[in-house]
């Protein structure tokens, strides 16, 4: 295990989340990572606010919880796709150790393709998001704040997807319990129920569905289904228009893919997909016959087409050269 005098030295800030401050710490320990990333409250003045060390117990909980249940009942053949806990300090001053992922977050990979990704593996990741989102929904927790800088990747070999995982869990909800901050939402990826829970209803599972929705159109895209000022994008969020279809957005986008977004993006959660397990299986699906038709019109690896190389900024803001490649899921390592 570790203690917490072992994170305060050789530490780098590397950004905030929820309720803290995330740090990379070099580790000098044969038994650990060489890195973890370590979150903690924040510190002001010496001091600090009960609610912020509340809170983050709150998410420890949780998280540990989920990443611990996910390790030990593995649905899924190919990886986890919820960041690891490594440690928990309870005692004091609380914090969370984690595993340090090296490949950066999803909001700096949407900023290398302003107009939209490889549309294979945007639609991989987003299944992986799913299959994430659904460990937590099997124990009743809905995440309710799956925005771009909450998803990131651990690196992998040239030739493979970097692996997505979820973190920061500082605003998920016990449903049964209806307690969750909607304070530090994030406006861009914000469902109508969030906005304006009278008229469309509470959070719950369904906003996670159209929250991934909203993660996905934007790695088709560029942009988030809606964007703007803060004021416009709240009032298109709850308004009956509904976002512009991705294929109108962006021209080498089939149109299959528009109702396979845009559903997860209803405004009312009834016209949503039923669960977060029908939306993974729609991409899944969506995708694999995009792979059968290119496979189909070339008589060469289908796959070269499908590699993309981007410079990207890694979550200690050092610039990396990232290589992806349409592989089947039994080719995704641990």
């Amino acid at each position: 295990s570790l203690e917490y005098d072992q994170l305060k030295e050789d530490r780098t800030h590397i950004g905030s989340g929820g309720q803290g401050a995330v740090y990379r710490v070099n580790i000098s320990s044969p038994k650990l990572p060489e890195q973890v990333a370590v979150k903690e409250p924040e510190v002001d003045s010496d001091t600090v606010a009960i609610d912020d060390v509340e809170a983050l117990l709150d998410e420890a909980d949780t998280w540990e919880t989920l990443d611990r249940r996910e390790r030990e009942k593995l649905r899924w053949d190919d990886s986890e796709y919820i960041v690891g806990i490594i440690d928990i300090g309870e005692e004091n001053f609380p914090w969370i150790a984690m595993e340090y992922m090296d490949g950066g977050g999803l909001d700096r990979r949407l900023k290398a393709y302003p107009n939209g990704g490889p549309v294979n593996t945007a639609l991989w990741i987003g299944e992986c998001i799913c299959q994430g989102v659904e460990v937590a929904h099997n124990y009743g927790i809905a995440h309710l704040d799956l925005k771009p800088s909450n998803i990131l990747f651990r690196k992998t070999g040239e030739d493979m997807w970097d692996v997505p995982k979820i973190a920061d869990w500082g605003l998920s909800r016990v449903l049964t319990e209806q307690t969750g901050s909607m304070e530090k939402l994030s406006v861009q990826y914000a469902a109508p129920e969030q906005v304006d829970p009278e008229r469309f209803g509470e959070p719950d599972m369904l906003t996670d569905v159209y929250q991934v929705g909203a993660l996905t159109y934007a790695m088709l895209t560029g942009d988030p289904p809606y964007a703007g000022k803060q004021a416009s994008v709240l009032h298109d969020i709850v308004s009956s228009v509904s976002p512009t279809p991705p294929s109108e957005v962006r021209d080498d986008l089939p149109t299959a893919i528009d109702e396979v977004v845009l559903t997860a993006l209803e405004k009312q959660k009834s016209n949503r997909y039923r669960n977060i397990g029908e939306f993974e299986k729609a991409l899944r699906t969506i995708r694999t016959e995009q792979f059968n038709k290119k496979s189909a019109s070339q008589s060469t690896n289908p796959t070269n087409e499908d590699r993309s190389t981007a410079e990207t900024s890694g979550s200690d803001g050092e610039t990396t050269t990232e290589s992806k490649q349409v592989v089947g899921e039994s080719d995704i390592k641990k």
